[in-house]
């Protein structure tokens, strides 16, 4: 899970699902990285979606194929 290991700490999920919250009050969608599910996945993976996407314009949750990719123009 290497560069989404902050994402397990306490509060974190939270916070970010607050940062989204504030910045995409006025969007028609939000797009996200799916981080990926740890080893043991289950109950506490699903958990960890719905707390980042808790409030949120409807959301895509898109898998990264590895180097990321920005783009402002469709």
């Amino acid at each position: 899970v290497g560069e989404w290991a902050w994402l397990q700490a306490p509060g974190a999920a939270r916070a970010l699902n607050a940062a989204v919250r504030r910045h995409s009050a006025g969007a028609a969608l939000v797009c996200m990285l799916l981080p990926p599910p740890p080893a043991d996945g289950g109950a506490a993976y699903v958990e960890l979606l719905h707390t980042l996407t808790d409030g949120l314009p409807p959301t895509v949750l898109c898998k990264s194929g590895g180097d990321p990719v920005m783009t402002f123009e469709i």
